[in-house]
């Protein structure tokens, strides 16, 4: 990831905060349009795939692809700490 997709992703996660909580449909469709956004390097290739039933991503360079497999899950942590939050 450059500096500047770096500094791109910062300051979209430092703007306000909606009034209201937002739908799981809403923070998806949020997440989309910021990676959708995002340029993929040149030399690296990417993927739709299924892991389990949930949909993913593969990552991996376009000439040689190493073995194993990094696996990331983003934003569970922050969600389940947010939903314990709101239900205190």
């Amino acid at each position: 990831m450059s500096r500047q997709q770096r500094a791109e992703i910062d300051a979209m996660v430092r703007r306000p905060q909606p009034e209201a909580p937002r739908s799981v449909e809403e923070i998806r469709a949020g997440f989309r349009a910021m990676m959708g956004n995002m340029i993929v390097p040149a030399g690296i290739r990417t993927r739709t795939a299924t892991l389990g039933d949930r949909p993913a991503v593969l990552v991996e360079p376009v000439d040689t692809p190493k073995a194993g497999t990094i696996l990331y899950f983003h934003g569970a942590l922050t969600w389940s700490v947010h939903r314990r939050r709101r239900c205190r």
